[in-house]
């Protein structure tokens, strides 16, 4: 029986799709085994894989270049976001124009033998938190993200507690020009939290956008070949 693992998000370009997620997701866990639940149906995971190994620059990504035939299953139920969806050097701002959205685990459960998956967002901000030495993070590659603002978003008042946030690993971080139009641009992927700081850290989607662009055609070039 499948239960929940991570979140990811769905990316298409130059005619081929990509699933991102975090690397310790599939690091941690038997990657054949992990799929996408689409309209009550579970579908392993196909395609190539590239998980980062820049442990030095705490780069925490995997991308999954996904074969033809699963993305025409997928597709029936999911979206995937173009170049049109991003923001590549974003500039950080110190306002609540940030939006963090994914699938904590103890939110996502079987009732009555009917899967059901309950979204987590919230609304908030950059942290000003001068931790990025002690995390060992790269302002360049990494952002904090603040989980001490908790507020309202499309007129639903969430509960101000923070959950446990296991299975968010590769969720979006979105940048909302406008609160009131409702505009979306993907500008990070999260790769871990921090409870104790009360802080996320999402990977620049320009990081992102670099293995895509420049490793993970080469890399399944050089498989072929073997």
């Amino acid at each position: 029986m499948p239960k929940a693992l991570a979140t990811s998000v769905l990316y298409k370009n130059n005619g081929n799709f990509y699933l991102i997620t975090a690397s310790h997701v599939f690091k941690d866990h038997d990657y054949k085994k992990i799929g996408i639940l689409s309209n009550d149906t579970f579908s392993y995971l196909h395609g190539f894989t590239l998980l980062s190994e820049d442990h030095e620059n705490k780069i925490d990504l995997a991308i999954m270049k996904l074969a033809e035939n699963f993305v025409v299953d997928i597709q029936k139920e999911y979206k995937f976001l173009d170049d049109s969806y991003i923001i590549k050097n974003h500039t950080y701002i110190n306002t609540q124009n940030y939006l963090m959205a994914g699938y904590p685990v103890h939110m996502s459960k079987y009732y009555d033998d009917t899967y059901r998956r309950e979204q987590f967002i919230l609304l908030t901000q950059p942290s000003n938190k001068n931790i990025y030495n002690k995390l060992k993070l790269n302002k360049d590659l990494h952002t904090l993200i603040d989980l001490e603002r908790p507020r309202s978003f499309n007129n639903i008042n969430y509960d101000s507690k923070i959950p446990k946030l296991y299975g968010m690993s590769g969720s979006a971080l979105w940048f909302i020009p406008s609160l009131e139009k409702h505009i979306f641009k993907l500008i990070g992927i999260m790769i871990e939290w921090h409870k104790d700081e009360k802080v996320t850290v999402s990977t620049r989607i320009d990081a992102v956008l670099y293995y895509i662009d420049n490793m993970i055609e080469t890399l399944e070039e050089k498989a072929l070949k073997k």
